[in-house]
C-alpha cells in the first residue's frame, strides 16, 4: 500500500512537467522546420533531406526498417515520379 501511495504521489508530481507546452517562438521554429521538411520531400531535395535526417536514422515501415540513405533515396524517387 505504501509503495502504491508513493507511486501515485510521484506520478502526480511529475504530471505538470509532462503538460508543459512550447512557447510561441519554439512553435514557430517547429512549424518552419516542418514546412522546410515537407518542401524538401516534395521537391526531392537530396541535400536538404540529408541534413534533416540523422546519420543513425531508422524508420519503421511495413517491410521492416529503413536507414537514412534508403529513406532519402525513396523520397527523391517519389518526387521525380510526380
Amino acid at each position: 500500500m505504501r509503495c502504491l501511495l508513493l507511486a501515485i504521489v510521484a506520478a502526480t508530481a511529475a504530471s505538470p512537467m509532462l503538460a508543459q507546452q512550447c512557447n510561441d517562438a519554439e512553435k514557430m521554429k517547429l512549424q518552419e522546420f516542418d514546412k522546410a521538411w515537407s518542401e524538401a520531400t516534395r521537391r526531392g531535395d537530396r541535400a536538404q533531406l540529408q541534413a534533416i535526417f540523422a546519420d543513425d536514422y531508422a524508420g519503421a515501415t511495413p517491410n521492416g526498417t529503413q536507414d537514412k540513405t534508403t529513406t532519402v533515396d525513396a523520397a527523391v524517387r517519389a518526387a521525380e515520379r510526380t
